[in-house]
């Protein structure tokens, strides 16, 4: 029966997250790092007592941040602090370091995070568990972290992602491979075999597509846009199912009650 809620809970997810709480910032920039070497992202958090984690998630090939918004909010409403990466140029070449600075600052020295709400400024939340996750190409470049034993990230999520550009020769941290069942880019027999790799498996969501959960119609790269398989899901109910999903697997509810 264990196997069936994740299953339940997102079939009947087919409408946008209600923003039940209210937000201290809904795609604001921060900025850390220096100036030679800035660490850039777009912040998604709701104002609350207490939060489950921080989720660094990282945009595909030619997906600006903010196209993230849906799923970086519906995330947020159920009280995870979302940083957005910012990529140069929206390609995720440098993510991995992004997000592992970006994470070891939110470890060690928030304060120097320019942006960040002060109510977030909180030595309590250096202790939240730290996620990453990737979709496309900005999961693919996430391998050598999923190898790193002295990685600080508790999961990594991976959407869409059938091969890695380094593929570790063991996982060091837990791994999520998500799936959407109308995915036209990632074939569900690759997405298997490096799942099991990864010693995990893939998880089927009904109904989305590879890019359905990006809420601009017009980001990502036109050739791979064509290749992708028709959906009758809107935008938000793609990234209803996604986030619901991750709720569930996390063992959490589709909204925090915490406000």
């Amino acid at each position: 029966m264990r196997f069936l809620l994740p299953v339940i809970f997102y079939l009947f997810s087919c409408t946008a997250f209600a923003a039940t709480h209210k937000f201290l910032s809904q795609g604001a920039p921060i900025q850390a790092g220096t100036a030679e070497a800035p660490l850039k992202a777009r912040l998604y958090a709701t104002d609350l007592r207490t939060y489950e984690s921080v989720l660094f998630l990282n945009p595909g090939g030619l997906i600006p941040a903010l196209a993230m918004s849906g799923l970086a909010e519906a995330l947020a409403q159920a009280g995870h602090i979302v940083f957005v990466l910012d990529n140069p140029g929206d390609l995720p070449i440098q993510a991995v370091t992004l997000a592992a600075d970006l994470a070891k600052v939110m470890r060690t020295n928030l304060d120097s995070i320019q942006g960040l709400p002060p109510s977030l400024k909180n030595p309590a939340l250096e202790s939240l568990p730290l996620r990453a996750m990737g979709h496309s190409l900005g999961g693919a470049v996430l391998g050598a972290e999923i190898g790193n034993t002295a990685s600080l990230f508790q999961d990594i999520i991976l959407i869409g992602v059938s091969r890695l550009v380094t593929t570790p020769e063991a996982p060091a941290v837990n791994v999520t491979m998500l799936l959407g069942e109308r995915d036209g880019l990632a074939a569900r027999s690759a997405v298997d075999q490096l799942a099991a790799k990864l010693n995990t498996q893939t998880r089927l969501i009904p109904g989305v597509n590879h890019f359905c959960i990006i809420t601009d119609p017009n980001a990502g790269a036109p050739d791979k846009k064509a290749q992708d398989l028709p959906t009758d899901l809107s935008s938000d109910q793609c990234v209803a199912r996604v986030a619901s999903l991750l709720l569930s697997l996390w063992g959490e509810p589709n909204s925090s009650d915490k406000g």
